[in-house]
């Protein structure tokens, strides 16, 4: 079997249509079809026919033993899947779908057993990539195991779907490169919220919508998942950083941060980058100023300097730090193959402008080093 190309990345809006189509009648049929997510690439199967089901486990090498989530349009969808769908799972719906949050819910009878493992429960996600929307919006229930074999990395393109599975599933469609990132937050719905596994949603955002706590079952300890940009007071060119970055790192499941290596506590961002990341639709009105010593250290996974002296300061104060591992350091210039930021405190509109358009052009470079690194906890 030659596992067939369907095109999404840069077609027309009826192309991606009849990608739709052909995938929707290969998957009724119960072939199996790769597609992407905001994350990676998923592999569908429908989610209530069990042989196709089985298949799933074939192809990727998967234990029998591990549950499979399934990927729905929204909660309305999935109304045959559970048994029930508390208020507590519509609240999070609202909050975070589509999004990296994965619902554990009792599982009625039309889920298959190899789905569930024989745990009597199904987990729910609402992927965000449009190519995949389009397809659970016809399709219905599928299955959303990442396209590769058991075992191997994750895969963040068509190319690496067909490294993987080439003749073992019918088609992939070809959304392009998936940003990678952390994979869904887990929490079981069925009683007081719990979270299963730490992903790209926080407990604390989690907290927020609920108004109330939530168990951790998931016994390690919080994620290494924030990207911190470091310059000297923390009023200009790291607050202007992570904002162009937390927009272009917003489905990665990377929280980002910033601060400055000799920054008083409270100092509001500078007037001129107030003014000119205003100018480029970002707001600095509410930051203010923190210095390396209010860092929770422990969640961070890359620091990005704005130039090398302050990696260099980030370092030694490392040094005093009691870490089992610290994170990695580099600078924004060395992951975009440019040079140190200039800092423009003090001077005219122009010195900003000029620090905003140089941050602006490292950011589509430096993108998805930052999102490969941050999802490994700092390691290269």
């Amino acid at each position: 079997m030659r596992t067939e190309v369907l095109p999404w990345d840069g077609v027309s809006d009826r192309e991606r249509e009849s990608t739709v189509e052909r995938a929707h009648e290969l998957i009724c049929g119960g072939s199996l079809v790769a597609y992407p997510t905001e994350t990676v690439y998923g592999l569908a199967a429908a989610g209530t026919d069990a042989a196709a089901v089985a298949g799933v486990f074939a192809a990727k090498g998967r234990p029998a033993d591990r549950p499979l989530l399934l990927a729905v349009y929204d909660l309305d969808a999935a109304a045959d899947l559970v048994v029930d769908i508390p208020r507590v799972a519509r609240l999070l719906e609202g909050a975070f779908w589509p999004g990296p949050l994965s619902l554990v819910l009792d599982a009625a009878e039309a889920v298959p057993r190899a789905v569930t493992a024989g745990t009597g429960t199904v987990g729910l996600r609402c992927p965000a990539h449009p190519a995949a929307r389009a397809l659970v919006r016809v399709t219905g229930p599928i299955t959303s195991p990442s396209a590769n074999i058991s075992g191997r990395p994750s895969p963040r393109s068509a190319a690496d779907v067909l490294e993987n599975l080439e003749g073992r599933i019918a088609a992939v469609i070809d959304g392009g490169p998936s940003p990678g990132g952390r994979e869904s937050t887990v929490i079981d719905v069925r009683g007081r919220p719990k979270i299963l596994r730490w992903g790209a949603v926080s407990p604390g955002e989690i907290r927020d919508v609920l108004g109330a706590s939530i168990e951790i079952e998931d016994g390690s300890p919080p994620p290494r998942d924030t990207i911190l940009f470091v310059c000297t007071g923390n009023t200009c060119r790291s607050p202007a950083a992570a904002a162009v970055f937390r927009h272009r790192l917003r489905n990665a499941g990377l929280r980002v941060a910033s601060a400055g290596v000799a920054a008083p506590a409270g100092t509001p961002a500078s007037p001129g980058s107030v003014e000119v990341a205003g100018e480029r639709g970002y707001d600095l009105g509410g930051h203010r100023s923190r210095g390396l010593e209010e860092v929770c250290w422990s969640r961070v996974a890359l620091v990005v300097g704005m130039a090398g002296h302050h990696g260099d300061a980030v370092k030694r104060h490392l040094t005093g730090l009691d870490l089992d591992s610290p994170p990695r350091v580099v600078t924004l210039g060395e992951l975009a193959g440019g040079d140190d930021l200039k800092d423009p405190f003090g001077g005219p509109p122009e010195e900003y402008r000029a620090m905003m358009d140089e941050i602006e052009e490292y950011a589509p470079i430096a993108a998805p080093i930052i999102i490969d690194l941050g999802t490994k906890g700092g390691r290269s």
